[in-house]
């Protein structure tokens, strides 16, 4: 892992609640084997200061990493169909308004969330019903969403792909 300068966590199935200390309730598609090995990557990337991006299940990982906590079935998050739509709010501290503005919509293909924040963690973007949508802490940054699948009508494909320039700007 030492020749990778930066590390993406991408979106899958749900996480196995053993991780957080819960029973499983909802969780579905859990693929164990793989997320102790995004827990390991992410382990290794925390440990040597190496940028890293979470999407959708990756900023869930990288929130449990540091010893917090999901809600396993919300079910005001998950349309599979990527005409859904919902809006993302920033906040102040939020390095997603320089590229995305204050408020913009996003896709919405999760029916779990952050219920307890992680350790040293910020909230940086909440939904109107304030769903935990963006987190950071110093050279990591995650999102709820799905940016590589906003490709229809509703979204901007180069929009969603503005991720890649903020975690590109973590290096």
């Amino acid at each position: 892992m030492a020749l990778f300068d930066g590390l993406i966590l991408v979106g899958g199935g749900d996480l196995d609640p053993g991780f957080y200390g819960q029973v499983n309730n909802n969780s579905k598609n859990i693929e164990k084997e793989f997320d102790e090995k995004c827990m390991k990557c992410l382990d290794y990337f925390v440990k040597s200061n190496k940028p890293i991006l979470g999407i959708c299940k990756g900023m869930q990982i990288i929130n449990i990493y540091f010893g917090g906590t999901l809600k396993q079935d919300i079910s005001n998050h998950n349309f599979p169909e990527l005409m859904h739509a919902h809006r993302v709010i920033c906040n102040n501290i939020s390095p997603l308004m320089s590229y995305f503005g204050k408020t913009f919509e996003v896709n919405s293909l999760h029916h779990q969330c952050i219920d307890k924040l992680g350790d040293g963690l910020e909230v940086i973007a909440l939904s109107e019903d304030n769903i935990v949508e963006a987190i950071k802490k110093e050279n990591i940054i995650a999102v709820q969403w799905h940016p590589e699948r906003l490709l229809n009508n509703d979204f901007n494909t180069l929009e969603g792909l503005k991720i890649f320039e903020i975690f590109k700007d973590l290096f």
